[in-house]
């Protein structure tokens, strides 16, 4: 799920759990206001262990579909998903979304990404200096740590 504006909370696709585990690819806004739900297109494939961003008033969805090493993107703009733009190499299972400086960054386990252009290109962690380490990820567990860094050891 993203927030899309200050009282609306896109949620897409995921697993619906019950007595039998179900992949859905619906979608819908909750609204904060009103606390109500309102359906919105469906994704073009079921997802799992995806992750979503706002950037540049679209929403970014990054899955691996099941049986798939390509990572594949999901656009959601003017009520619709369209696909985007696959990744040059396999991702992990899951990863992250994030808005560093205005651009969009996807990283899994071992891989970082960014969107430039409208397509995805790696990151080479070998020529990122560290002084430009990119906090990517806040914590909040520990009083002391609130960033964590992809390649903390340049």
């Amino acid at each position: 799920m993203v927030e899309v504006n200050k009282n609306r909370i896109l949620i897409a696709g995921g697993v619906i759990k019950s007595k039998t585990s179900k992949e859905t690819r619906s979608s819908m806004i909750l609204d904060l206001d009103t606390n109500t739900f309102s359906p919105v297109g469906s994704l073009t494939k079921t997802r799992t262990d995806h992750s979503c961003a706002l950037f540049e008033n679209k929403v970014y969805l990054v899955a691996k579909p099941r049986g798939s090493t390509n990572g594949e993107t999901e656009i959601f703009e003017d009520g619709a998903w369209k696909e985007g733009p696959h990744f040059p190499t396999q991702i992990s299972d899951q990863g992250s979304l994030a808005v560093v400086q205005n651009h969009l960054f996807y990283s899994d386990a071992g891989n970082l990404y960014r969107l430039s252009n409208g397509k995805w290109e790696q990151v080479d962690a070998k020529k990122v200096k560290k002084e430009s380490v990119l906090p990517l990820t806040v914590l909040t567990l520990k009083p002391n740590l609130d960033k964590l860094c992809l390649f903390p050891d340049l």
